[in-house]
C-alpha cells in the first residue's frame, strides 16, 4: 500500500469511528436493551447533531422514502377554470314584445356599440314602448371609409321607407388610431390636417340626424390598457364632445366610471348594483355583460330623459288631438293619459292657447332681484350698520358674530 493512502486510511477511521458514535442514538441503546418496549419509550430530547450525521451517512435510498409526502390530487386546467370563474349567476333577460308604434332608438357603430345596444335591451326589456335597433359593423370607426362609409351608410337607413329612428346613439371610434389615406397619401395620426378630416367626418354624421331633427346621444370612448392609446382616446373624446355640443347633442362621458385609482386602468369596478364585478374582457379594450349593462345605463338615462321632457318626434299622444273622444260630441273635455312619456314639446310648461308671458316690472324687487339677480339693499341695525360699531368687541379686538353666520345677502348671493 502506498504512504499516501496508508495515511489517508489512518485519518478516515477515526472518523468514521466517531459518526458510528453520535449516530448511535440513546434511543437506539435502549431499544436493544428492552425490545418489547421500544414503542412506549420517548425521549424528551434529541440531539441535532446525532440526527444531523445519521442522515448525513445514512443511504440515499432511506432519506428518499422518508421525505415522500402524499400527493394531493391536482385540479385539471377545466376545473380550475371553474373556480376562478366564482361569481354570481347572470339572471335570465325575456325581452317583452315591442308595440307597433315602438319609439325606436338606433344605435351606430362597432363590436362595442353592438355590446352596447344588447344591454339597452336589458335596460328596457320590461318596456314594450321602447325598441333598440342596432346597425353595427365590427371595426368600423371614422377614419377608414372604404371600408366603412358611415355618412353614406347612415344617410341611406334614415332615407328608406318606412324607416323609424326617434333616438340615435352613436358609440365607436376605438378603431380610429390609424393615419387617413388621401390621393396615395398617409395623413398621420394627430396632426393638423388628420384632426381636420376628422372633424369634418364627425360633423357630416351629426349633420345627417340635425337635418330630421333627431337627437343624438354621442357616447364618449372607455379607458383602455396603454398610456399612449388612453392619450389619444382622450384626444378623440375632445372632437365628439365639441361637434355634439355644437349640434345641441348630448355627450356622455364614461371615462371616470371605469378608470381605477390613480389615473389607472383596471379590469374590475361596481357594477349597475354597487357589486365589484369583472366590467372589461382581457384584452383590455372590450366589456363583459356586466361592462356593457353599465354601459348601457348612462345612455339609458339620457333616452329617458329624452322621452319625458318631449323631445321625440312624432310621438304618439303628445298632442291634444291624437285618439280620444270627440269633446263637441260627449261635453267632456279630452282624456290625457298622465302615466305614459307625455310632456310638452321642448320642455314648456302646458298654458292657455294665446296666454302671453308678463310684462317686465323694472320697478318691482321681484325682477330685480330674482331675475336680474341685483343684491338686497343693506337693512340698518346693530349687526349689519357699520355707523354703530359693537363697543365690546373692538375692545377685546374679536367678531362676536358666531362663525358660519350669514346675513340675508349673503344667503342670497351664495
Amino acid at each position: 500500500m502506498p504512504p499516501s493512502a496508508h495515511s489517508l486510511l489512518r485519518l478516515v477511521v477515526p472518523v468514521l469511528a466517531l459518526a458510528m458514535l453520535f449516530a448511535a442514538s440513546p434511543s437506539d441503546v435502549r431499544a436493544q436493551a428492552a425490545p418489547d418496549e421500544r414503542m412506549a419509550i420517548q425521549l424528551a430530547q434529541v440531539d441535532p447533531l446525532a440526527g444531523f450525521l445519521r442522515d448525513l451517512f445514512r443511504p440515499r435510498r432511506d432519506r428518499r422514502l422518508r421525505r415522500v409526502e402524499p400527493r394531493q390530487r391536482q385540479l385539471r386546467p377545466r376545473e380550475r377554470q371553474q373556480q376562478q370563474r366564482q361569481r354570481p349567476a347572470e339572471p335570465v333577460v325575456r325581452i317583452k314584445p315591442k308595440d307597433p308604434d315602438a319609439r325606436v332608438v338606433a344605435v351606430f357603430g362597432d363590436i362595442l356599440a353592438k355590446g352596447m345596444a344588447k344591454g339597452l335591451d336589458t335596460a328596457f326589456a320590461e318596456d314594450p314602448s321602447i325598441a333598440i335597433r342596432p346597425i353595427t359593423r365590427n371595426g368600423a370607426g371614422l377614419v377608414r371609409d372604404d371600408y366603412q362609409d358611415w355618412p353614406v351608410v347612415i344617410g341611406e337607413h334614415l332615407a328608406k321607407q318606412g324607416t323609424r329612428v326617434d333616438v340615435a346613439v352613436i358609440f365607436m371610434g376605438v378603431n380610429d388610431r390609424q393615419p387617413f389615406r388621401v390621393d396615395g397619401q398617409r395623413i398621420k395620426l394627430r396632426t393638423a390636417e388628420w384632426e381636420t378630416l376628422y372633424r369634418q367626418r364627425i360633423d357630416a354624421v351629426l349633420e345627417l340626424f340635425a337635418e330630421r331633427g333627431i337627437p343624438v346621444i354621442w357616447l364618449g370612448l372607455p379607458p383602455v390598457t396603454g398610456p399612449k392609446t388612453r392619450q389619444d382616446l382622450l384626444f378623440f373624446n375632445a372632437l365628439y364632445l365639441d361637434a355634439v355640443n355644437a349640434q345641441n347633442g348630448i355627450f356622455v362621458d364614461i371615462w371616470n366610471s371605469f378608470i381605477g385609482e390613480n389615473d389607472r386602468y383596471t379590469s374590475f369596478g361596481p357594477d349597475i348594483r354597487g357589486q365589484r364585478r369583472r366590467l372589461r374582457t382581457n384584452n383590455g379594450i372590450g366589456f363583459t355583460r356586466a361592462g356593457f349593462r353599465k354601459l348601457a345605463f348612462f345612455v339609458e338615462r339620457q333616452v329617458r330623459r329624452l322621452i319625458g321632457r318631449g323631445d321625440l318626434i312624432a310621438l304618439p299622444g303628445a298632442t291634444p288631438q291624437d285618439g280620444g273622444p270627440d269633446p263637441r260630441k260627449t261635453g267632456i273635455g279630452r282624456i290625457v293619459d298622465l302615466t305614459g312619456p307625455i310632456a310638452a314639446r321642448r320642455g314648456i310648461l302646458a298654458g292657455a292657447p294665446k296666454e302671453k308671458p308678463p310684462e317686465r316690472d323694472d320697478e318691482s324687487a321681484y325682477q330685480q332681484v330674482l331675475i336680474d339677480g341685483a343684491a338686497l339693499p343693506v337693512v340698518g341695525g346693530v349687526p349689519a350698520d357699520k355707523q354703530q360699531p359693537d363697543e365690546q368687541a373692538s375692545e377685546a379686538g374679536e367678531d362676536t358674530k358666531p362663525d358660519g353666520a350669514a346675513g340675508p345677502q349673503a344667503a342670497l348671493t351664495r
